[in-house]
């Protein structure tokens, strides 16, 4: 019996000893199972927004048959809005946007020249004078894109075709050296003309969803001819060539999918 009580005592003395220094030993924890983690950020998915700006440009033309040359110019508010999809590879960012846009205002154009000579029944000296106004009431885009990305921000280039509806009405109108209004040419109508665009932006994820960017576009519309009739002179006939042409600089808000 007195063997048994010592082994007791025995064991429980090393029991204690153990709590003890086990109570002087830096505890450790589990880690826990998960960890909730911030998502890392892809440009990879759809998006969908809108945009807001200012075009201006310089639509360059002319009758070459009578020298006569003209510029027009201003500046315009465009917004509308953009649909589009980005893959991100590594740092490169590749994908395609579409964006369809109204455009304010209108271009006014003018110009005069002295006749040196008679022509299709209208006297030397006489002086031609153009006035009318032209205008792009919208412009759309379908434009690949390719850029790198540096965390959020994305720097990008782009370019493909821009399309849009243009209208205009042009006069000129014919004085003789008195000052006296012989008949006036006409010409307008309105069309859809196709062009390119190209350009390029820096873009920012504010959030994982919502971003914002600025961008320049340049469109490219082509050149225009046209003819001017006039019932005071039915034998003369002028041919004009207009270069249109106008840049955008704007702001834009996406949300990506």
């Amino acid at each position: 019996m007195k063997k048994i009580l010592a082994l007791g005592v025995t064991l429980a003395s090393f029991a204690a000893v153990s709590g003890a220094m086990a109570a002087d030993l830096p505890s450790r924890k589990a880690p826990p199972a998960y960890e909730s983690q911030i998502p890392l950020f892809t440009w990879t998915g759809f998006y969908a927004g809108l945009n807001a700006g200012v075009a201006f440009g310089n639509n360059r033309g002319g009758i070459p048959a009578i020298g006569l040359a003209g510029n027009s110019s201003n500046t315009r508010f465009t917004g509308g809005g953009q649909i589009g999809y980005n893959y991100q590879i590594g740092q490169f960012v590749v994908g395609i946007e579409a964006d369809l846009n109204y455009l304010s205002g209108r271009n006014r154009n003018g110009g005069a020249v002295v006749l040196p000579a008679a022509l299709g029944g209208i006297p030397a000296g006489s002086t031609i004078t153009a006035s009318g106004s032209n205008n792009n009431n919208y412009f759309g885009t379908v434009r690949p894109r390719i850029g790198f990305a540096v965390d959020r921000a994305l720097l990008y280039v782009t370019g493909g075709l821009a399309y849009g509806g243009f209208n205009g009405s042009n006069t000129l109108t014919v004085t003789n050296p008195a000052g006296v209004a012989l008949g006036t040419f006409t010409n307008g109508g309105s069309n859809n003309r196709v062009g390119y665009a190209v350009g390029g932006g820096i873009e920012y994820a504010v959030t994982n969803n919502w971003t914002v960017r600025g961008e320049y576009l340049y469109i490219g519309s082509g050149s225009r001819n046209r003819t001017y009739t006039s019932a005071a002179f039915p034998a003369a006939t002028f041919a004009s060539r207009g270069d249109r042409g106008f840049s955008v600089v704007r702001a834009a808000v996406n949300y990506k999918f």
